[in-house]
Formats: C-alpha cells, sequence, structure tokens
C-alpha cells in the first residue's frame, strides 16, 4: 500500500525512534506534491481538502492503531505516551481516551 505524509508524523515517529513502523505498514510512503491512496497527516485542514477530494486520509493515532491491529506494535496508549514524552506531540485526554477506545485499551 501507498501512503502520502505530510512531515509531522515522520519527524515525530523519528524523535522517538519509531519510523520503522511506516516501513512495516506500507510499501511505499510518499510525500509528494500530490495523489495516493491515504494521506497520513494531523493537519485539520489539508484533512478537510482530502476529504472534499474523496480522499482518505488518517493520522498518527490511526497510524498506530493501525500498527497494533497488524501486530507491529503492543500498545497504542504506551507509545502515545512515549510520544508525548519524548516526541513533543500533545494531545487532549479526551482524544487519548477516543484512541484508547478505537486499540481496545480503554479501561474505565
Amino acid at each position: 500500500m501507498i501512503v502520502v505524509s505530510d512531515a509531522t508524523p515522520i519527524s515525530t515517529l523519528l524523535k522517538v525512534d519509531q519510523a520503522t513502523l511506516l516501513k512495516k505498514l506500507f510499501d511505499t510512503v510518499i510525500i509528494p506534491e500530490a495523489g495516493a491512496d491515504i494521506l497520513l497527516t494531523d493537519d485539520r485542514k489539508a484533512r478537510a481538502a482530502a476529504a472534499s477530494l474523496n480522499v482518505s486520509c488518517t493520522g498518527l493515532l490511526g497510524l498506530l492503531i493501525l500498527a497494533k491491529q497488524a501486530n507491529h506494535l503492543e500498545s497504542v496508549t504506551t507509545m502515545v505516551e512515549v510520544l508525548e514524552k519524548q516526541g513533543g506531540l500533545y494531545l487532549s485526554p479526551d482524544v487519548k481516551v477516543e484512541a484508547a477506545k478505537l486499540a481496545g485499551e480503554y479501561q474505565a
């Protein structure tokens, strides 16, 4: 599968030495001017533009959930903690709860 990404998810994963998740999940990662199966971005405007063009997209959390589903990652919750502490990622508590739910890791 080919994925298109902007630099933010890649640089954040590089900061915590987890960029290999991209290689494990996708055949090709492209940072082009246009076109792909999935747009990997956390930018709201880019996601809205992609949706208006019927381009599928996901962000860093979606990538982590895919990695867990493909058995390349043990815990989305743990990786989010690492990304926050070492990668400079900030997520609201509500977003973290939603990610844990989608990953099947939520405990009330």
